[in-house]
C-alpha cells in the first residue's frame, strides 16, 4: 500500500493477497494516520522485536496449566483471540506479532461480526452478544496473572493506547 497522509507519504506491505482484507488493512491503517493515532502506526511495521504470539500462547498454556485451568477453557481463549486477530490478518496468528493487538483490530473484528443498523434488530443484538463474549474470552489471554507470566516478554507500548483488546469507551452494544 502507498498513501499519501498529512502530507507524508506511507508504504506498508498489507500481508495479503485477498482483495477485500488488504482494502480493510489499508482503509485501518489509513483512518489511523489521518487521526495522528501514532502507536498504530507504529504497530502496522510488525517490528521483529516484539514477542510473538506464538511466544504468548506457548507461555499462557504452560501458566493455565499450573492455575488448574482446563485445557478446553485455555483452547477457547486461544481461539477466541484468533477469530478477532483473523478480521485484519489471514493466516496463522502465531506468526503474528504482538503489536498487531490494537483498538484498531478491535474496531475490525466488530465491524466485521455486527451488521449494519438497517435490518433484524434480534440479529445485531445476538451479534453484539457474541462480539462481547468472543472479546472477554480473548482478553484472558492478556489477564493480569497471564502478564506477569510473560515476564521479559516485550510488547508494544500499551500506555498511549488501550491495552490489548480493550472495549474502554468502545462497547458493542452502545454502537447504533
Amino acid at each position: 500500500m502507498r498513501a499519501m497522509v498529512n502530507g507524508k507519504r506511507y508504504f506498508r506491505s498489507l500481508s495479503t493477497s485477498d482483495k477485500e482484507l488488504a482494502g480493510m488493512r489499508a482503509r485501518a491503517f489509513i483512518k489511523a494516520a489521518q487521526g495522528e493515532r501514532f502507536e498504530a502506526l507504529e504497530q502496522s511495521k510488525l517490528r521483529k522485536d516484539y514477542a510473538t504470539l506464538r511466544d504468548v500462547i506457548g507461555i499462557y498454556r504452560r501458566a493455565a496449566a499450573t492455575r488448574g485451568i482446563k485445557d478446553r477453557t485455555v483452547g477457547d481463549y486461544i481461539n477466541s483471540l484468533a477469530i478477532i486477530v483473523h478480521a485484519l490478518h489471514a493466516g496463522s496468528i502465531e506468526e503474528l506479532s504482538t503489536c498487531v493487538l490494537s483498538r484498531d483490530l478491535v474496531e475490525a473484528y466488530v465491524e466485521s461480526v455486527i451488521p449494519d443498523s438497517s435490518g433484524d434488530a434480534l440479529k445485531r443484538d445476538r451479534a453484539r452478544r457474541s462480539a462481547r463474549s468472543t472479546l472477554r474470552q480473548a482478553r484472558a489471554v492478556f489477564s493480569r496473572w497471564a502478564m506477569d507470566a510473560y515476564g521479559d516478554l516485550k510488547f508494544p507500548d500499551l500506555t498511549r493506547s488501550p491495552a490489548p483488546l480493550a472495549m474502554d469507551g468502545y462497547t458493542p452494544h452502545c454502537r447504533r
